[in-house]
């Protein structure tokens, strides 16, 4: 910020010593005024971005050597770098642009970002558990679709896409930057996006289901769940869910509610949503024990709640 307190100061001294030379109206100082806020407050907007421009994020999320990990930390640097994320009150800030117009530089960015990836895709033969080298463009677009709901301020761009959606639906006209994201092939984009989520997340949730030590994702969905909840000593998945530590049921719990909370909302649309036919295979082979009465996991505990997600995301 030394650069911004250097020019602020500069134009201080700028105002204050026109006054005796050019005998300058009060009309014209508070105008001047202005500007420097508005020089100032530009400046600030560009110094709280993310230390590389979103631009540059993006590229690093397509990058194919990088894990769906550091994708989705690239992916959520980009749409935290949006400009509208670091919008401050108008009414105690001057800006240059509108908050809409930042929402319309937004979605223009996406949206021509989104065309180019979506050339090179088969949406309709992606795979979540894919993760090699070769699927990297779809790792980008899983990555994308889990932290499109990442933001600074009150607003998330998977937000503004959901709002876009619910309006074209009920017939109401768009704004500009609501236009710009269902114009065309945008707007098929838009809900393959939020199908991945659901793929997505729910494959995050199994990726914590897991035993680390013994198996990836990558395996068949069979050996998966058979190595999960088939040992000698385990009482199906309630035996195996004990072991796990609270805060891991969290996250999975989390990612299982975000996984349906997308797959609601596209039924809000009037779009049907099945999980991707191997987590569907995985999930359906989880045995909670539910006709063996000894075995019924605690109602209070987490166990429960992330049985009752899996049961509505296979429904």
């Amino acid at each position: 910020m030394k650069t911004s307190l250097f020019l602020i100061f500069s134009l201080s001294l700028t105002v204050g010593c026109s006054k005796p030379v050019k005998k300058e109206s009060n009309q014209d100082l508070v105008q001047k005024f202005n500007q420097m806020q508005d020089t100032a407050a530009a400046i600030y907007q560009k110094e709280t971005i993310n230390d590389q421009s979103s631009s540059q994020h993006f590229l690093n999320m397509l990058d194919e050597n990088h894990s769906l990990g550091v994708k989705m930390i690239e992916a959520s640097k980009y749409f935290l770098s949006m400009e509208f994320q670091h919008w401050t009150n108008s009414k105690t800030t001057h800006t240059f642009k509108t908050l809409d117009a930042m929402f319309e530089d937004s979605a223009l960015d996406f949206t021509r970002r989104m065309m180019d990836l979506n050339k090179i895709l088969d949406l309709e033969d992606m795979n979540p558990i894919n993760h090699e080298k070769k699927h990297s463009n779809e790792i980008a677009f899983y990555a994308l679709a889990a932290t499109m709901d990442d933001k600074l301020g009150s607003l998330s761009f998977y937000e503004l896409t959901k709002r876009s959606l619910i309006k074209d639906l009920n017939g109401k006209t768009l704004l500009g930057y609501e236009e710009t994201l269902l114009s065309g092939v945008n707007k098929e984009i838009m809900i393959e996006l939020i199908k991945a989520r659901v793929d997505i997340l729910a494959t995050l949730a199994l990726n914590d289901l897991k035993n680390e030590k013994e198996i990836s994702l990558g395996q068949k969905s069979k050996n998966l769940i058979k190595k999960m909840f088939g040992g000698k000593d385990e009482s199906g998945a309630h035996g195996y869910l004990s072991k796990i530590n609270s805060s891991t049921k969290t996250g999975i719990l989390k990612n299982l509610e975000g996984a349906l909370a997308a797959k609601n909302f596209l039924i809000e649309l009037g779009i049907d949503k099945d999980l991707h036919k191997k987590l569907k295979k995985a999930y359906a082979n989880i045995d909670f024990n539910e006709k063996d009465a000894q075995n019924q996991p605690d109602k209070s505990d987490k166990i429960e709640s992330i049985r009752i997600a899996i049961n509505n995301l296979l429904e």
